[in-house]
């Protein structure tokens, strides 16, 4: 959470922002971006190998899986995951592929089992990923080890309730990887909040065109002028990075939404927020 010292510094520069007639002194001379970068398949090859597989990714929640026993199918990053609540009470992620034949342990987007069950030949695996059943051992070798053939885990942590998966095995923790937006989170309480709707789409573009529209509001006045320009003030908009990729952005009010809040008695910094 930030303190008073840093809120009153951030609607400091915000105003420093809105008052700017050029760049900053000494910032750097930015190059074009080649068109290959939105339309390559090279390209976007190499961003899932470097970006998607090495990022901690948002799965679900844990209103989702909500009792030991629940799990959830998830694939928003091609291979297929199911997430599980274990018996034991923790939340673990593994590929869904049995280790027997390949095929998928669950086939619906959501259930609630104590035990995960091949629908193919059987094999049968503890919320853990355990290998806990095989049919027909006799057809298999004495030495037959069931316990190097568990599912294969993927990596699986939670921000409060909200459940994260990385592919990367040697990934720094979730915590770390987030940084200093870990404890600027934390007055929102993800230990706490509830799932009230979650909605997907797909969008015909390059993942990237949709990210980029949300990281700047320059198109604003010119996209949205009767929706979020009375809203949101773009030149005092005030963006800040952070490692691992991060970053923020401060969208406050118009200035003149700003008193008329103070007219209705809103407090001056909710209308910086």
């Amino acid at each position: 959470m930030l303190d008073a010292g840093e809120v009153a510094r951030l609607k400091a520069l915000m105003e420093w922002e809105g008052q700017r007639s050029a760049p900053p002194d000494g910032f750097p001379r930015l190059p074009d971006l080649p068109a290959a970068r939105y339309t390559s398949p090279e390209y976007y090859a190499l961003e899932c190998d470097h970006v998607f597989r090495k990022s901690w990714l948002f799965a679900g929640h844990m209103d989702e899986i909500p009792e030991p026993g629940c799990y959830m199918r998830w694939h928003n990053a091609g291979d297929p995951i199911v997430i599980v609540h274990g018996m034991d009470g923790a939340v673990r992620a593994f590929y869904n592929t049995c280790r027997h034949r390949g095929a998928p342990i669950v086939t619906e987007d959501r259930g609630k089992s104590s035990r995960l069950m091949c629908g193919y030949h059987n094999w049968t695996y503890k919320t853990d990923g355990t290998l806990v059943g095989v049919p027909e051992r006799q057809d298999f070798p004495e030495d037959f080890d069931l316990s190097c053939r568990g599912l294969l885990p993927v990596r699986c942590e939670l921000l409060g309730r909200v459940i994260f998966v990385n592919f990367d095995e040697n990934a720094m923790p979730l915590k770390e990887w987030m940084g200093p937006l870990w404890d600027e989170w934390s007055e929102f309480a993800f230990d706490r909040i509830r799932l009230a709707a979650r909605h997907s789409f797909d969008l015909k573009c390059n993942w990237k065109i949709a990210i980029e529209a949300n990281m700047e509001v320059y198109h604003v006045p010119f996209i949205h002028p009767n929706t979020v320009a009375p809203l949101v003030d773009a030149k005092r908009n005030l963006n800040t990075l952070y490692p691992n990729g991060h970053a923020r952005m401060l969208a406050p009010a118009p200035h003149q939404t700003d008193r008329a809040r103070a007219r209705r008695g809103v407090p001056a910094w909710l209308a910086a927020d």
